[in-house]
């Protein structure tokens, strides 16, 4: 069978290194639009400290992503292998920011910490659209 093939796996190993400091980035990108009618002020310590968070969000993220990121990319390749129509990438982009939310609301994140959701949701979509592996 095509979809059990390990080599679909390919795009899957780049949303699992990526997702880590693509969620922080976009915590803080969320921190910093919801701050907008203020003034923004950059700390040269944030300089300093960026770095080292996103090192740890790309030794740790994987701990956290590959599990998730896996099985989205082998249940996306077998419904794709069923119905060709999920087979484009849009739908993968869409089926990750789904389960994002599903994620979120469940978590209860949605009304309470709205940047967090918005990262999650985000980073779900775009893993989504990077473990896509045509066929």
């Amino acid at each position: 069978m095509p979809h059990a093939d390990p080599a679909h796996l390919r795009g899957a190993g780049c949303a699992i290194l990526t997702a880590g400091p693509l969620f922080v980035t976009l915590y803080l990108a969320a921190v910093l639009y919801r701050r907008i009618p203020d003034a923004i002020t950059v700390d040269w310590g944030i300089l300093i400290v960026l770095p080292l968070i996103l090192l740890f969000a790309l030794m740790f993220g994987p701990l956290v992503a590959a599990t998730p990121i896996i099985i989205g990319t082998t249940s996306m390749r077998v419904l794709a292998y069923h119905c060709p129509l999920f087979a484009a990438r849009a739908f993968w982009l869409l089926a990750g920011a789904a389960i994002g939310f599903g994620v979120a609301y469940g978590c209860g994140l949605l009304g309470s910490a709205r940047d967090v959701s918005f990262a999650l949701i985000a980073t779900s979509g775009i893993s989504g659209w990077l473990a896509y592996t045509p066929e």
